[in-house]
């Protein structure tokens, strides 16, 4: 399961995206409300990280923009979200959304933490 509630996003450990249809997909607006167009040529960066060390990147995917769209799409395999070891309650991660590296879209503000939630998994 790969979902996102508000600004959370939800994955069970070790899930694939591309196999259950339900990739990560973004668009946003700019301060008056309007849609933000992606640009081609444009490079958009998401990151997941330890919040006790935002040296610690355990998800990073580049999209580089093909075509001028509204909304990305953020792929993730198995081998993305099987973070660490085998773990028996949810485990907290942070993530951002930046574009061509510059300027950050989503991510820690002043409502706090932006939350990648990592879910168990059974073992095998």
């Amino acid at each position: 399961m790969i979902k996102v509630e508000d600004t959370t996003i939800y994955c069970t450990r070790g899930d694939n995206g591309n196999t259950l249809n339900n990739n990560l997909e973004f668009s946003f607006n700019d301060v008056d409300g309007n849609p933000v167009l992606f640009r081609e040529g444009q490079k958009v960066v998401f990151k997941v990280f330890n919040p006790k060390d935002v040296t610690d990147v355990v998800i990073h995917k580049e999209i580089l923009i093909e075509e001028e769209c509204s909304s990305v799409t953020i792929p993730l395999s198995s081998d993305d979200t099987s973070i660490g070891q085998y773990i028996n309650k949810p485990v907290k991660y942070n993530y951002e959304i930046s574009i061509d590296d510059t300027g950050t879209i989503i991510g820690y503000d002043e409502d706090g933490p932006k939350l990648f939630i990592l879910l168990p998994e059974g073992g095998e």
